[in-house]
């Protein structure tokens, strides 16, 4: 009897046998990879990523340097003006003070136009440039001028211009040249305004080639004498009253009065009001005027 239970469980184990040995040639034929269940317990591996910081890029200072005129390669003059082909001198050239050059030919009107319109824009480059500096700036002290007793200066009017002394000439003979006299006009004229008021006699040229296309008096045409005269008549009469606001000035300021006097005049690229422009004068003579308001202001609080 143990005989045929060993008999029987030998059949099962040759069963069991054949199969395991049927399986596993099938797999191999197949191409087939026994599933291997998963561990229980153990969570699949997830792979790291390192998360993305956002780093704030360095950013250098700037080496640009910013121009005071913020005009890049426009060239100007001393006192900040561009070149203007209507008024200027076609060459672009500059007198010994830097100024640009004046053109030939150009009408006196249109001149005063165009300076008051190129003033503008340098003002405004200024403006722009000093809006751009991020320096710390130190606030200005305004000191009151020190006045020791009021003082009552005369009211200067603006005006009726004082009319210089018009030379007595004798009258020309039959068959003279009737420009004789006329030039002989503009020789004083010149005189009252280089020995007088210390006028630059380079800006005397100037009007000489602004009024008839000449680099000398002597080249003048006598169809050019009155323009001429009257120019230079103006201008003597601009000096005259722009030096009586500056004695004002100054009598009730003393030197802090004169140094303002001298910023007024920095403003158009010169140091003394005989260097101003003719054709500035009139703007200038208004400035001063202001400045004269205000130190009037100042002795009158004191």
């Amino acid at each position: 009897m143990q005989n045929g239970i060993l008999e029987r469980i030998e059949a099962k184990l040759d069963q069991l046998l054949s199969k395991s040995t049927v399986a596993v040639a099938v797999q191999e034929v197949v191409g087939e990879t026994p599933n291997v269940a998963p561990t229980v317990g153990t969570a699949p591996s997830t792979p790291t990523v390192a998360p993305t910081v956002n780093v704030a890029p360095t950013i250098e200072p700037s080496t640009v340097n910013v121009q005071e005129n913020s005009v890049g390669s426009v060239d100007r003059d001393a006192s900040g003006m561009i070149w203007d082909e209507r008024i200027h001198a076609k060459n672009k050239a500059k007198t010994v003070k830097n100024l640009w050059k004046a053109g030939k030919g150009v009408d006196a009107t249109l001149k005063a136009q165009v300076l008051v319109e190129l003033k503008a824009e340098a003002a405004n480059v200024v403006t722009v440039t000093a809006s751009t500096d991020t320096s710390p700036t130190a606030a200005p002290t305004v000191t009151p001028p020190t006045v020791v007793a009021p003082i009552v200066t005369p009211t200067v009017t603006p005006p009726p211009i004082v009319t210089p002394n018009t030379p007595t000439f004798v009258a020309p003979t039959v068959g003279a040249d009737p420009s004789a006299g006329l030039k002989q006009t503009l020789i004083q004229q010149v005189q009252t305004l280089v020995t007088t008021h210390k006028v630059d006699y380079s800006n005397v040229l100037e009007v000489i080639a602004d009024c008839g296309n000449a680099k000398t008096l002597d080249e003048l045409a006598p169809a050019y004498y009155e323009k001429a005269s009257a120019a230079f008549k103006l201008w003597a009469e601009w000096l005259v009253v722009c030096q009586a606001e500056v004695d004002a000035i100054v009598q009730m300021g003393a030197q802090a009065g004169s140094d303002g006097v001298t910023t007024i005049c920095s403003q158009y690229g010169v140091a003394l009001i005989t260097e101003v422009h003719h054709a500035e004068l009139n703007e200038v003579y208004q400035k001063l005027q202001t400045y004269k308001g205000q130190w009037k202001t100042a002795v009158a609080g004191q």
